[in-house]
Order: structure tokens, then C-alpha cells, then sequence
């Protein structure tokens, strides 16, 4: 469009200078009174050609002065739009700039609450630390205090039952005898659980069928379980390398829960542990008949002090116990299903076979 601009201003100013010079050649021509009738004839002819072009320039020059103004038009439209659109971007830019600055802002504040919560944080787990360290020594030393008074009275209670003759002292002294035994199983347990927590593992070889029997022997104190009602499947001389320590712990305490919840069977065995090894895992599933665990505490259930019985000798650290001691060896127990009549755990811990 520019160019068709150009070019057609170029011709209109040819043809201007074309005129001109013609009406230049008219006016060198001689006057009037030496042109005969024949020159003038040819003059007037030449004067219409003229008048004619002229004219014609002039519709050109109309026509390009109305596309001048319509382009002028429109470029001062162009311009207005791109003013405004400049003070727009500058309003944007201002704002952009702004909101830069409450974002900086912002960025810093929540940085230095972030420091500032860190800080709280690291100062709050270290003072948990130092409560859960006064915790656990407040129970080590005052399941120790309370320890010797509460063997010393089941010493005395032993003593008693054997002197007193009278038959309704001997049924208090063996009640008394009975709670000293459970608040003594008790202790010792909290012993255990304070002791598993502060343990260092240290791998060794370990025959686990020795540990099991050991443990089973470790059952006395269930004097109306019958020890044959469970039932044990394990390979002949497995040999892992674990912690001995923690290993048995782990085994008792399953033991004492499944035989302090167990519903003995006439026919059959109530506890069944069967141990095996599957990709590198030492996998024991212990299935016994009880009552039904609900689901809804499949996890609570290993919460320390939680029963699921009111059988005296289940003092609700079993589970709780074990899993310590699962998490210890670098393994994990849950509650695998629990039916109406039986409940089934499993326990993975990972084996290195010697």
C-alpha cells in the first residue's frame, strides 16, 4: 500500500511538470496579434487538453488528499490506542511492581516464621527428648523401688501359705499373692519395654528352635494353660544371625498374648506359630482361637496398656512389646485378619541365613 502510495504521488507530479510545461510552450508562443486564425484554433485546442488534465489532476489530488485523510484518520486512532495501551502497560507494570514488592515482602515474613517455627521445633524436640529421657528413668527406677517391696511381700505371702493353717487366710493371702504376682509381671515388663528402647542390636548367630523351647519352658506362670495346645512348625536347626536378646523378648511376648487370650480346644491345638522363610524374610504367622478382635482396633491394639481380654495375666504391653522389638530388628507386625473364632498375626523380620 505504501509503495502504490508513492508511485501514484510520483505520477501525479509527472504529469503536474507535464502541464506546466505545456502551458510554458503556450505562453512562448507569439501574441495573439501575430497568430492567425489557424494558430489559434490550435492554441484553444492545446488550452482544452490542458484545462482537461488539469482537471483530472485535481480529481487525483482529491482522491489522494481524502486516502490522505482517512489514513491520517486512522493512524491518529492507531496512535490513541497505542497511548492508551502504553499507559495501561505502564499502570500494569506499576501494579506487577507492587505486587513484586508484597511478594518480597511475604517471602521474607513467611521465611523468618519459618526460622522462627524451626527454631520452637528443634527446641520442642529437644526438650522432648530430655521429658522422654526423665520418663524413661522415672519408670526404670521406680519399677526398680517397687520391685523389691513387691517381691518381698510375695516372699511373705509364700511364707504365710505355708504357716497359716486357717482356711480363709490362706484364700486372702493367695488373692494377695496373685495381685503381687500380676503388679510384679507388670513391673517387669516395664523393665523390658525401658531396656528394648535404650538396646543396641548386636547380630549374632542364633539357633531359633533353642529360643522357642526356652521361651516355652518361660510359661510357668499360665499354671491352667496346657503347653500342648500349641502347636509349632518350624524348619529342623534354623540358624539367623539377629539379636538373641531381643529376639526372645519377641517370642515371649507373643506367647504370653496368645496364651493369655487363647480359647483352649478339646480337640486340636488353640495356638498355632509356624516360621518360615520367604525372599530373604523370616515370616512367622501365629494364628489362635479367640474371640473376635473388632477392626476398628486393629491398630490400637498395639498401643501399650491396651487389652483385648480381662484375663489377669494380660497386661496390655504384649503387643506393644513385640512390635518395639519387630521395629528393633528392622521388621513389622500386624494383625493379618480376625475372624469369629480366630485371629491371625504376622510377623516379618528380615533373616540372614548363617
Amino acid at each position: 500500500m505504501r509503495y502504490w502510495h508513492y508511485s501514484f504521488c510520483d505520477s501525479m507530479f509527472s504529469n503536474e511538470e507535464k502541464i506546466l510545461a505545456r502551458a510554458q510552450s503556450l505562453v512562448d508562443r507569439k501574441t495573439l496579434e501575430d497568430l492567425d486564425k489557424k494558430g489559434l484554433q490550435v492554441i484553444f485546442k492545446e488550452y482544452q487538453r490542458l484545462t482537461q488534465d488539469y482537471g483530472l489532476l485535481l480529481a487525483d489530488m482529491k482522491f489522494i488528499t481524502k486516502i490522505g485523510d482517512r489514513l491520517q484518520h486512522k493512524l491518529n486512532s492507531l496512535n490513541e490506542r497505542l497511548t492508551e495501551k502504553t499507559v495501561q502497560l505502564e499502570h500494569a507494570k506499576d501494579l506487577i511492581q507492587v505486587q513484586n514488592n508484597k511478594l518480597q515482602s511475604a517471602k521474607e515474613e513467611l521465611e523468618e516464621k519459618v526460622k522462627e517455627r524451626t527454631r520452637e521445633l528443634e527446641k520442642a524436640y529437644s526438650d522432648l527428648l530430655v521429658s522422654n529421657q526423665e520418663l524413661d528413668d522415672f519408670v526404670y527406677n521406680a519399677s526398680h523401688d517397687l520391685k523389691g517391696p513387691i517381691v518381698r511381700l510375695i516372699g511373705l505371702c509364700n511364707v504365710g501359705l505355708q504357716e497359716i493353717e486357717d482356711e480363709k487366710s490362706m484364700k486372702y493371702l493367695s488373692m494377695l499373692q496373685e495381685i503381687s504376682n500380676q503388679m510384679n509381671d507388670m513391673l517387669g515388663g516395664l523393665l523390658h519395654i525401658n531396656n528394648l528402647k535404650h538396646s543396641i542390636v548386636t547380630p549374632d548367630k542364633v539357633l531359633v528352635n533353642g529360643v522357642l523351647e526356652e521361651v516355652l519352658g518361660n510359661l510357668t506362670k499360665f499354671k491352667k494353660f496346657d503347653l500342648s495346645q500349641i502347636n509349632i512348625e518350624a524348619p529342623e536347626l534354623l540358624i539367623i544371625r539377629s539379636d538373641l536378646e531381643i529376639l526372645r523378648t519377641l517370642f515371649q511376648n507373643i506367647f504370653e498374648y496368645c496364651v493369655a487370650n487363647s480359647i483352649p480346644q478339646e480337640s486340636g491345638k488353640a495356638i498355632h506359630f509356624n516360621l518360615k522363610i520367604e525372599k530373604q524374610f523370616l515370616i512367622i504367622e501365629v494364628t489362635l482361637f479367640c474371640s473376635k478382635i473388632p477392626d476398628k482396633v486393629k491398630q490400637e491394639i498395639f498401643n501399650l496398656f491396651y487389652r483385648t481380654s480381662n484375663n489377669p495375666h494380660h497386661t496390655g504391653m504384649e503387643l506393644y512389646t513385640v512390635s518395639l522389638a519387630a521395629e528393633k530388628l528392622g521388621g513389622k507386625v500386624a494383625l493379618s485378619c480376625s475372624e469369629k473364632n480366630t485371629s491371625k498375626f504376622i510377623i516379618t523380620l528380615p533373616e540372614i541365613l548363617v
